[in-house]
């Protein structure tokens, strides 16, 4: 790969990336919006941090930009090439210093340009762990709620139908700590929630009060989730998958999850949650909770 410094003057893909480049250099984000970037690009970072996950659009693109520049990241040992006639690949070593840690990210990212714009990024790095700590070392979220997308407000009335629509307006209740319409309107009276695992909270919860206590003992043990995913199977489930995050006596958690949603007369009738870690779930929750004494904990 050629460095831009010792490139001939770009042309096709190459000539797009070079013009994000220099309208960055100069500020210049209107021509970014306009000319730049595709109405419908996405910038895809890897990972299980605050930053990573796929950014939609010119707006939250830019965003991403000015948090890596508040974290002091720089890039040096940056060059470029093509891949056929509509993508251009580019590797750079990111540097960053947090608590006193120098990081070192080899980085390659993949642009497709689409009508002279372009349309997606997707970002690889050879070090993932060390992205992602660097990421949770500069960057705290926000306290629960806030930290999570409220579906029912950022999605359109007329884009969410038949069971997803339902699973919107759950988390649109739960934001908002509108209980009584989860209760009347989304829960079905015999909501099943299942949790599987060997910990104080495995196990089916039924009814909506059940199923509201267990997702406040959730945010009690200050779990937080991000990259999550909606998909739907027939007519009458939704699947979202998730990354958890912990920490409990210093060590932290991570959980791969995956829930499926079963819808019934518009109200969430079933869920069922599966994980690609129940170990670390039961060590998490045996660590972050005690059972009561004896005879207490059992169920009369």
């Amino acid at each position: 790969m050629a460095t831009m410094e010792d490139a001939p003057p770009a042309t096709g893909a190459m000539a797009t990336v070079d013009r994000m480049y220099q309208c960055f250099a100069q500020g210049d984000m209107a021509t970014l919006r306009s000319e730049v970037f595709a109405p419908d690009i996405e910038w895809a970072l890897p990972g299980h941090h605050p930053l990573s996950g796929v950014k939609r659009g010119a707006e939250e693109v830019i965003a991403f930009f000015g948090a890596l520049m508040w974290t002091g990241i720089h890039v040096d040992n940056v060059s470029f090439g093509t891949i056929g006639d509509d993508r251009v690949v580019e590797t750079h070593s990111g540097h960053g210093n947090v608590d006193g840690r120098e990081y070192l990210f080899p980085t390659c990212s993949v642009y497709t340009i689409r009508d002279g714009k372009i349309q997606h990024v997707q970002v690889y790095t050879a070090d993932q762990h060390g992205v992602d700590d660097y990421f949770w070392k500069a960057y705290m979220l926000k306290p629960l709620p806030d930290r999570l997308t409220k579906r029912g407000e950022d999605v359109a009335t007329d884009t969410a139908t038949g069971p997803m629509a339902t699973v919107d307006r759950m988390y649109a209740c739960f934001a908002q700590g509108d209980m009584d319409t989860l209760k009347g309107e989304v829960f079905a009276p015999d909501i099943e929630w299942v949790l599987p695992g060997h910990h104080p909270l495995s196990g089916a919860k039924k009814g909506a009060d059940e199923v509201i206590a267990f997702f406040g003992a959730l945010m009690e043990t200050g779990i937080n989730v991000d990259n999550l995913s909606f998909g739907t199977i027939g007519d009458d489930r939704v699947v979202e998958t998730h990354s958890g995050h912990g920490n409990v006596d210093g060590q932290d958690y991570l959980f791969p999850t995956c829930s499926v949603y079963t819808i019934r007369d518009g109200k969430i009738q079933h869920v069922q949650v599966y994980t690609a870690d129940q170990h670390g779930v039961d060590d998490y929750f045996w660590r972050a909770y005690q059972l009561k004494p004896l005879p207490e904990r059992l169920s009369h």
